[in-house]
């Protein structure tokens, strides 16, 4: 059983208080009916009435799923803060780079960093391309172009190829199994209780308590705290990752790469940021736990420091024919 609205169908001029609301058994729509949209808009719900009465949803469900589909929908470009190498067509993000060398890495970065009303993110593999060299994971705003998340400070990541979990350095530890076409793979923050949320929606610095925690926050700290991690799988895909030097030899000179320049700007960074006083460095946004899924299963979960402006939803790839689609916002229908 499905339930949808036909969005498409409305008309510049029409009436927006009512919308067309489809339902669909088994894959086939069986009837659409207009609705009266009340304030605060439409929300997904399930009822169940009598005990044992159990159901499955379905996430990341695209309707109609034709290809076409998808050269019709918005372009979505106010969702990204930067796109690099990677080409947009709806919710589908494409690698367009060269794909030769480590530092073709097609990197997106939302326009919005995780909050405690937005606090996780999905995307689908719809191809895994030529390679599968696809990561998801979370970007300090200003993080380098030309790598893959988790492998710099102020980031972390889950990569699909090796099941691997990077914090911020090229050498990864195993997390979970690789990620193949069709899988979803998902990342998230669990703020503390009593995060005070020091950036605003662009991540510019600001002083204002933050809301609450949701209930459903209370609900994906208990499931997340009864999950068993799945058993780690090291893919022969990009074996030698955790190993790579950055540096060019010719005729025994070195060259070094811009990578290893950033890092050293990196280490300077934090050591200014050590040196600031415990009434600034709180500024910096304390520890928080990043947790990644896979098909709706949590694979595992980090304690990471939060870096000053937020943790930027960020996903990379780097080999031919990749391609992604993302929903930034899962959770909130």
């Amino acid at each position: 059983m499905g339930c949808g609205v036909k969005y498409e169908q409305l008309s510049p001029g029409s009436d927006p208080s009512s919308v067309p609301v489809f339902f669909t058994k088994n894959g086939k729509e069986i009837g659409v009916v207009m609705v009266h949209v009340a304030r605060g808009g439409l929300f997904p719900c399930v009822g169940l009435a009598a005990a044992g009465d159990a159901v499955r949803i379905v996430p990341q469900l695209i309707w109609p799923p034709d290809e076409d589909t998808h050269m019709s929908v918005d372009s979505m470009e106010e969702e990204w803060l930067r796109l690099h190498d990677i080409r947009l067509n709806g919710q589908m993000l494409e690698y367009c780079g060269r794909g030769k060398s480590l530092l073709d890495v097609g990197l997106a970065q939302a326009r919005v960093p995780l909050n405690t009303t937005c606090h996780y993110f999905e995307m689908e593999i719809v191809d895994p391309g030529r390679s599968g060299y696809i990561t998801i994971g979370l970007t300090k705003k200003e993080y380098p172009k030309y790598r893959h998340p988790g492998w710099n400070r102020g980031s972390i990541a889950y990569h699909a190829d090796d099941g691997r979990v990077f914090t911020g350095k090229s050498i990864g530890s195993l997390f979970g199994p690789r990620c193949h076409k069709g899988d979803i793979m998902g990342c998230g923050i669990i703020f503390p209780r009593d995060y005070v949320c020091n950036y605003d929606s662009e991540g510019g610095s600001m002083e204002e308590e933050s809301p609450e925690p949701l209930e459903c926050d209370d609900l994906l700290e208990h499931f997340l705290h009864y999950q068993q991690p799945a058993v780690p799988a090291l893919s022969p895909l990009y074996p030698n990752r955790h190993h790579r030097h950055h540096h060019h030899h010719h005729h025994n000179h070195i060259f070094t790469t811009d990578s290893e320049d950033d890092e050293d700007e990196e280490e300077e960074e934090e050591d200014e940021e050590d040196s600031l006083e415990p009434s600034r460095r709180q500024h910096l946004g304390g520890k928080v736990q990043v947790f990644f899924t896979r098909n709706g299963q949590m694979i595992g979960r980090r304690e990471v420091e939060l870096p000053r402006g937020g943790f930027f939803p960020s996903i990379s790839m780097g080999s031919i024919n990749e391609r992604v689609r993302v929903n930034l916002r899962p959770l909130t229908g």
